[in-house]
């Protein structure tokens, strides 16, 4: 760990840490793992001991950070880690294990200042644009859907399920259950769960939450899944599009704001109320649109809300968040138009129709969306100068490395015949 100079710079009320030493010795808790995510989303830790969690709390943890992908450089790798006693929770464990708390930490640097580079930060900038045009609460509630395998090795599946199956074809449905009681020990609440469209295809719905609470529910939903999985003696993996031919993995994610209590999605007047997609469009029910608008429960004034189902389950939650909310204020302070819903499927239209009503393509690889991204004004705006160049440096690199592998595609198709 890095050494740095001590000063008082905790981010928490005196009483909210004096809770959570008071708890960790009430409950006989003997490690405190300190998390925080690099810029693309991989949850770091480190574990501390009861005896120093009152410094911790109080003045943070020195750890370097030149060692974490996408923070500063060796020059100016000193970095400082400070758990957030609402975060606090105990593990799952049973009776004989050693019992281990978790703590989401803010990163400052050693003047006590927030690091640009936190992407937990990087959340809280979004929710202080909201607050200042009037509004108090953005909720989020993502669907992460994963597969499960028979191990890190390969692709092969435990069951041949498919949506909503309740057969013996669903060979997972107890470790879900198991994955639920541990995600509910964490104080993590659930709503639906389910085996999904593909083999061996899961999806455990978290009941919405504020934004940085909901990001930090989902970067625990993912080790979670992933521990309980591993237990059992197979691998969880969010990774987004595992199987050739198969459905990949998505985490749709609903959106709405709220100011003093009600809903701003929300009129009364107003008729439209608010798999994967491919084509920038909206829609009121279709799901092949970018953002739709559920009808659950039509004229329910809490469950109106936007559904954006783009993004994927391996994503950052904190900079995925803060963007969702940077593109929905942007709209809000420049008032832009709302152009008319697209209810037409959009994968049974031609190019050409696509064309004569404006509907343009999502980026189809990593390069294109990372030149779509290193123009974006409201991306900067959104990450900050700091993540936004690193991250757009990083994904440069990885399209750059793909993009000169040799696949075996390639091999059968021209190796015999070129």
């Amino acid at each position: 760990m890095a050494q740095v100079e001590s000063r008082n710079r905790a981010t928490s009320s005196e009483e909210s840490r004096r809770n959570v030493v008071k708890r960790i010795a009430d409950e006989g808790v003997e490690f405190v793992l300190l998390w925080f995510t690099d810029i693309e989303g991989h949850l770091k830790s480190f574990a501390v001991t009861p005896s120093e969690i009152a410094d911790a709390l109080d003045d943070g943890m020195g750890f370097d950070g030149s060692s974490i992908t996408g923070f500063n450089a060796i020059e100016e790798s000193d970095m400082v880690a400070i758990p957030d006693p609402d975060t606090f929770q105990l593990m799952p464990w049973r009776q004989g294990e050693t019992k281990v708390a978790r703590m989401i930490c803010d990163i400052v640097t050693p003047d006590g200042k927030p690091y640009e580079g936190d992407p937990r930060y990087v959340l809280r900038r979004a929710l202080d644009r909201m607050a200042s045009l009037g509004f108090d609460t953005f909720n989020v509630g993502p669907e992460l859907e994963y597969f499960l395998f028979r191990d890190d090795k390969g692709t092969e599946t435990l069951d041949e399920g498919g949506y909503f199956a309740m057969t013996t074809m669903d060979a997972a449905s107890e470790l879900r259950q198991e994955t639920v009681r541990a995600l509910h020990s964490m104080g993590i609440p659930i709503e639906y769960v389910h085996h999904e469209v593909g083999p061996s295809q899961h999806e455990i719905d978290m009941r919405f939450a504020p934004a940085l609470t909901m990001a930090d529910h989902t970067v625990t939903y993912r080790l979670i899944v992933k521990e309980i999985a591993k237990k059992a003696g197979y691998h969880a993996t969010f990774m987004p599009k595992p199987i050739f031919g198969e459905n990949g993995s998505g985490m749709h994610t609903h959106q709405s704001l709220f100011r003093e209590g009600r809903n701003a999605f929300f009129d009364e007047e107003d008729g439209w109320g608010y798999e994967a997609p491919v084509y920038v469009a909206w829609s009121r029910r279709n799901r092949s649109a970018l953002i739709r608008i559920p009808l659950y429960k039509p004229g329910h004034e809490q469950a109106t809300r936007a559904e954006i189902r783009c993004p994927d389950p391996a994503c950052n939650p904190y900079l995925t968040f803060a963007a969702l909310l940077h593109a929905g204020l942007e709209g809000i302070e420049q008032g832009y138009e709302l152009p008319e819903p697209m209810e037409t499927n959009l994968y049974h239209l031609t190019a050409e129709q696509r064309r004569e009503r404006g509907i343009v393509s999502l980026p189809e690889t990593l390069g294109e969306a990372v030149d779509a991204l290193s123009g974006s004004a409201l991306a900067r705006k959104a990450l900050g100068p700091h993540i936004f160049d690193r991250y757009v440096e990083l994904k440069r690199k990885e399209w750059d490395e793909y993009r000169v592998q040799l696949s075996e595609w390639e091999l059968a198709r021209y190796l015999s015949v070129l």
